[in-house]
């Protein structure tokens, strides 16, 4: 991973996407990645569906948007939950 400062958001509405968002925040605060403010992020990581991602893109359009797909199509959520520390350690 580089020196890259990563924020994450989950779609609420999925339990198990707010359960890896923890997961996911502790693992990168433990490397010195993490991003409380979305503002000051290089990458936001979105757990959600192709809607969430959209809605954070929109939200702030000068930030890169990564998708973990727990919604129905994965179009623009690609990364599988199952994959998602393998594909944080390639940002």
């Amino acid at each position: 991973m580089t020196s890259r400062r990563l924020s994450v958001i989950a779609d609420p509405r999925k339990p198990e996407a707010v359960q890896l968002h923890e997961r996911m925040r502790a693992w990168l605060a433990e490397r010195g990645a993490y991003a409380e403010n979305p503002q000051e992020a290089d990458v936001q990581i979105v757990i959600g569906g192709d809607g969430s991602v959209v809605r954070a893109a929109r939200a702030n359009d000068q930030v890169p948007v990564l998708g973990i797909d727990f919604g129905q199509f994965g179009f623009l959520a690609h990364v599988p939950p199952s994959r998602w520390e393998a594909r944080l350690k390639q940002v």
